[in-house]
């Protein structure tokens, strides 16, 4: 099976395996609840990949709310030039200082990254989106955009422990409608690989995202916590033989995320096809991870549930 890859949490945020390992308890109390974290890890890589997309165009959409916020006219073509109350520059504080948004005459807007820039999910991404509008400059006010990747890569940064890891964008489609402050995401057919690998996703799903004011500015969502509730499935880009995809059912209920952080909530993934994989590594098919938010002092823990054993970090 291709060997395991963690990335940074972004957008649905996945859980990387040092993150796990952090806490009181021991590597030896965390064994019997290690293969759920793999079914995990490989959900939340190929999930997170995949809503690449979705969450280039959240954030477009969250600064172009802020610019008319500010201004009912303003010019779309300047929107590098948009700055918070606090004098900071919205644009790169969404994505970062190499990324830029072009207006595209009659279609929309084109997303431009910079691949020597990790973004702010920590992730390093190169090419561009192309997001049509269909007419609806912003999304607020009930539009619907759809989202195509451009030659895209996704590279998780090296760690002390890791090398980095790139994974090349194939294709897909994503639309993002938004209603009652309510933006529902869907993804559909998202063609991934590891670099140099011959084994492609098709990854789909669909995901409602509640922001936390109407407006959907800077100004009264960054920071804030986001309602998240969805499920994705499909084959992945992880290998069940040298020749076939694993497949892979991912879903979250009553998600809360911080940031980038899923701090409340229940994420359940399963392995739907016991042909594909041996019970000698995976010996159950569903982990299940519970998300606790403690409001009084801004933490959150989690427990892992897998094959009638639990752990806590």
């Amino acid at each position: 099976m291709k060997k395991f890859v963690t990335f940074a949490l972004a957008a649905v945020a996945a859980l990387s395996l040092s993150g796990c390992m952090k806490g009181s308890n021991s590597w030896e109390e965390m064994q019997p609840v290690m293969p759920g974290v793999y079914i995990y890890q490989m959900a939340m890589n190929q999930n997170v990949v995949s809503m690449q997309p979705a969450n280039a165009g959240m954030r477009l959409a969250m600064l172009i709310s802020e610019a008319l916020s500010q201004d009912p006219e303003y010019d779309l073509t300047k929107l590098s030039l948009v700055k918070s109350s606090s004098n900071r520059y919205v644009l790169p504080a969404l994505f970062n200082e190499g990324t830029t948004v072009e207006v595209v005459e009659g279609t929309g807007y084109r997303i431009k990254f910079n691949e020597n820039m990790q973004q702010t999910s920590g992730l390093i991404l190169s090419g561009s989106m192309l997001v049509r509008t269909n007419g609806s400059a912003s999304l607020v006010d009930g539009g619907t955009w759809m989202i195509t990747p451009e030659s895209v890569t996704v590279t998780s940064p090296a760690t002390s422990s890791s090398q980095s890891t790139k994974i090349i964008i194939n294709g897909g489609v994503t639309t993002i409608a938004c209603v009652d402050s309510t933006y529902t995401i869907s993804i559909s057919g998202f063609s991934i690989h590891f670099d140099e690998a011959t084994i492609d996703s098709n990854w789909s799903g669909s995901f409602r995202v509640t922001v936390p004011d109407a407006s959907y500015t800077y100004e009264t969502c960054s920071g804030k916590q986001f309602e998240v509730e969805g499920a994705a499935s499909g084959a992945t880009m992880y290998t069940a033989t040298e020749t076939t995809p694993l497949t892979i059912n991912y879903s979250l209920e009553s998600g809360k995320y911080y940031g980038m952080q899923i701090v409340s909530g229940t994420q359940t993934c399963k392995l739907p096809n016991p042909f594909e994989y041996s019970t000698s590594i995976f010996p159950a098919d569903e982990v299940t991870y519970t998300w606790l938010y403690n409001e009084i002092n801004s933490s959150y823990t989690y427990q892992v549930s897998y094959n009638g054993a639990t752990w806590k970090p």
